[in-house]
């Protein structure tokens, strides 16, 4: 990514996370040199790096601690082993907290943005005042992990979370027990644009449980922006999860809130790191520590 969030080179890699931190940081290591080199992008001119991983990531330590779908990552030292191979300041981010700030691109610093990651698991960022919320051990937007009853159970050991009933992998479990096998995610809008009871059933389903979920942060947060992002979004899932979220709300908290999809696809997360890296190595006190002076 260049500095203004412009891709210069992309290449998708088949990593899995429960593959442990060593191998999958050591792919994304040998991605990125090929990257660089497809791009003919010398490796002396990259400033930062920046990553993004399906966990919560404490905003000091810079570490997952305890992440329920990445076994093996708990404290393992991300920043200091990609700085192996980069040689350049790391920084590390939850992919739902780098998605909302890459969606957060343009929109006032004075609102907020709320976006959710409706994919085969399910997160949320949060923006506010122009900076990435992360609570105080990097746990913000974990909604996946809400209760909403049901007996499926979770991937973090308990029954009834968002994430077990309503995330993607959830309603592709959900209509293999009918039948109905899905390859991927994306496969059911496929299914419901076909006019599939079922798959139409199932997504609905979540949809509700989402945006349950979404009402209650919404009388918390009050936010400007509630962007579904992930590739369990539809119009129909979006449509669904407005309804709930204003059936359920009063209307002093949604007089003034946009919900909508996700504007950057797939882009998102990679907006939100260069976001996240430029402002750390611009920031005032990161000039002044390299200048050696005082603010």
């Amino acid at each position: 990514m260049g500095p203004h969030g412009e891709v210069l080179a992309r290449l998708a890699l088949d990593a899995a996370v429960d593959e442990g931190p060593e191998r999958t940081l050591e792919r994304v290591g040998d991605a990125w040199m090929q990257a660089l080199e497809s791009a003919g992008i010398a490796q002396a001119r990259v400033i930062a790096a920046a990553i993004s991983l399906p966990g919560p990531t404490d905003p000091l330590a810079h570490r997952l601690y305890d992440p329920p779908i990445m076994p093996g990552w708990s404290g393992w030292p991300i920043v200091d082993t990609l700085r192996e191979t980069f040689d350049v300041p790391v920084f590390v981010e939850n992919d739902a907290d780098a998605m909302a700030f890459g969606e957060a691109k343009g929109v006032d610093p004075h609102h907020t943005l709320v976006l959710v990651k409706a994919s085969a698991y399910i997160g949320a960022g949060l923006v506010i005042e122009g900076r990435i919320f992360r609570g105080a051990d990097g746990g913000a937007g974990d909604i996946g992990h809400v209760k909403v009853g049901g007996d499926a159970l979770c991937r973090c050991g308990r029954h009834g979370c968002l994430a077990a009933e309503a995330s993607g992998a959830a309603v592709m479990a959900r209509l293999a027990e009918q039948g109905v096998a899905l390859a991927d995610v994306s496969q059911i809008h496929d299914f419901v644009e076909r006019g599939d009871l079922r798959a139409t059933t199932e997504q609905r389903r979540a949809a509700e449980l989402i945006g349950k979920v979404l009402a209650t942060v919404v009388g918390v947060v009050n936010p400007s922006h509630l962007v579904i992002s992930g590739s369990m979004v539809s119009p129909a899932l979006i449509a669904t999860i407005r309804s709930v979220v204003y059936a359920a709300s009063l209307p002093r908290a949604t007089r003034h809130l946009e919900i909508r999809a996700g504007g950057l696809g797939g882009d998102a997360a990679l907006v939100g790191l260069t976001r996240v890296a430029i402002d750390e190595m611009y920031s005032a006190d990161a000039v002044n520590e390299r200048l050696g002076t005082d603010a």
